[in-house]
């Protein structure tokens, strides 16, 4: 899909309102973001702000979600409104936790490398390869091939909900991962060779 740019689409929540209006068929948060009526692509805090007016639409009726909770599509008599209803988008959400930026960040990406993801969830490098390493070892995420050389990328292989999973300590030390959706716990595997020793660095 594409549109003139106009200055309203340079909002990340009023963008996701005006692609909903015309789209033709439901749409999921990745489809909206990535879509190519949006300027740029947006950062953490603004993909924040989309899915929190996602979920206030749709509380409101103004959205349906078939067959998937994560796909989209605007009602017919909502599509005659120009803007979104004030205060229909829900509350400002509060300061999402860096972990929880993260695992938003995964869940709507495709597949990404470690910097991409940084940029997206707007996080320091060293806290993203430290919450990277758990989910690896968890099972959450799996590596991507990709040529010799090129930075390391990886996708989500369990997807359980918006929340990220909750970490379980013994003795002070972190030793499973449990699902907030499923209530399944996940041992924290330790392997000799973690592939995020390999990394490889870009050039600063």
């Amino acid at each position: 899909m594409s549109f003139v740019l106009a200055p309203r689409m340079r909002d990340p929540v009023q963008a996701a309102w005006t692609l909903l209006r015309f789209a033709g068929r439901p749409m999921t948060v990745s489809d909206i973001i990535f879509d190519d009526a949006f300027p740029q692509r947006f950062a953490g805090g603004e993909l924040g702000m989309i899915i929190q007016a996602l979920n206030g639409w749709r509380g409101a009726g103004l959205i349906d979600g078939p067959k998937k909770p994560e796909t989209f599509i605007m009602r017919q008599e909502a599509k005659a409104l120009r803007n979104p209803p004030a205060g229909s988008g829900g509350r400002q959400p509060a300061k999402r936790s860096g972990r929880q930026r993260i695992w938003t960040a995964m869940r709507v990406l495709k597949s990404f490398d470690l910097v991409h993801l940084c940029i997206t969830a707007e996080v320091e490098r060293k806290f993203a390869r430290h919450v990277l390493g758990q989910l690896t070892r968890a099972g959450y995420l799996a590596s991507d091939p990709v040529p010799k050389g090129d930075q390391p990328r990886w996708r989500v292989v369990r997807r359980t909900g918006p929340h990220h999973p909750s970490i379980e300590y013994t003795r002070g030390r972190p030793t499973a991962l449990r699902d907030r959706l499923t209530g399944e716990r996940f041992d924290l595997a330790f392997t000799t060779a973690f592939f995020l020793k390999s990394e490889v660095n870009y050039v600063q």
